[in-house]
């Protein structure tokens, strides 16, 4: 329906037709007004526009229009000192109508997936039925970021590590991990025979032998780069292959297609994991809503770990007086 069928249906279930006692510019306003307030009471998907000519339509769906009109009747009514039971009527029907639209829009908002961020936050609206600015996207998305840094926090996981391999290098560097605030696990130079050289932080040295051809490292970690040394053993004279094998400590979502770095059948733990939060503070009357969530988001978590930790690790190692030095014998034991 159009502004000017919704005027009249507002006549028809009034019986106001008069214009010296309503007249339609005062309809139109009280029809917008209608409009707006419906536009507020829920992060609705359409666009809201302004009625402004008898031509103009309402940018939702068309079997939701009358809403509209029963909003505006109810404000007809009152104007006019009705003292019927038609406002509590027309009342129950905008409440009515007001339940059919959530019902057509938003189960409809999450993809079938949920693999990035604006899928996540989508799913938690679905699944906790917050579709209002109560709780905004803004806060959705802090807290799907802080369960994904919660559970990064949680171990040494596989999916945190990654290993960068400099070719040919011939200088201290700085050379960049692509990551802030690395947390180094290994670094070794390979030269062009093959032979491999573990080289050690810094701190470290103290328990090196104090060769001053020995390789050590320094980490930036706000760069997320990686300075070798001493200048005298990397003075462009010799080329080495460098390998970095590190930990991300700090994980974020860049945007909403951003994705987690773990397996796609974990992610909906972090929505689990959000929507408790959302239910605590909206439905603070049942709270074993959120604790479902929550212990959905505990078992994704427990069956999370059985992936990745539950397994032989792969990492070599050495026991012995060149322990440090080299890590050569393949792994026996499991990681925990």
């Amino acid at each position: 329906m159009n502004l000017a069928a919704l005027r009249v249906y507002v006549r028809d279930l009034t019986g106001v037709y008069a214009t010296d006692l309503v007249p339609d510019t005062l309809l139109d306003r009280w029809m917008n007004e209608s409009l707006y307030e419906l536009y507020r009471t829920e992060k609705w998907p359409w666009a809201v526009a302004e009625l402004v000519t008898g031509t103009d339509t309402p940018t939702f769906e068309e079997q939701f229009h009358a809403i509209l009109a029963y909003r505006t009747a109810i404000r007809v009514l009152a104007s006019q000192a009705d003292d019927t039971k038609r406002g509590e009527a027309y009342a129950a029907e905008y409440a009515g109508l007001l339940a059919a639209m959530k019902q057509e829009y938003f189960p409809k908002l999450a993809a079938a997936t949920v693999g990035n961020r604006g899928q996540l936050r989508d799913y938690v609206r679905d699944i906790t039925g917050v579709q209002s600015d109560t709780i905004s996207d803004a806060l959705i998305n802090q807290w799907i970021q802080e369960a994904y840094q919660t559970v990064a926090r949680q171990r040494t996981w596989d999916w945190l590590e990654s290993t960068v391999t400099f070719n040919d290098i011939s200088t201290v560097g700085p050379h960049s991990l692509g990551t802030a605030n690395p947390r180094v696990i290994s670094v070794q130079l390979v030269d062009p025979r093959g032979v491999v050289e573990e080289v050690f932080e810094r701190a470290d040295t103290v328990n090196v032998n104090s060769n001053r051809r020995a390789a050590y490292y320094d980490v930036n970690d706000s760069a997320g780069s990686i300075t070798l040394s001493p200048e005298e053993r990397f003075d462009g004279g010799d080329e080495y292959d460098l390998r970095v094998r590190f930990s991300a400590q700090t994980v974020t979502f860049a945007n909403d297609n951003a994705t987690p770095a773990f397996h796609a059948q974990f992610n909906p733990m972090l929505a689990y994991m959000a929507a408790a939060r959302v239910l605590r503070i909206i439905d603070v009357e049942t709270p074993e809503r959120a604790d479902v969530f929550d212990q959905l988001a505990a078992e994704m978590y427990t069956d999370m770990v059985s992936f990745y930790e539950l397994s032989h690790d792969d990492t070599a190692f050495q026991i012995g007086i060149e322990g440090r030095e080299l890590q050569q014998y393949p792994y026996w034991f499991r990681r925990v």
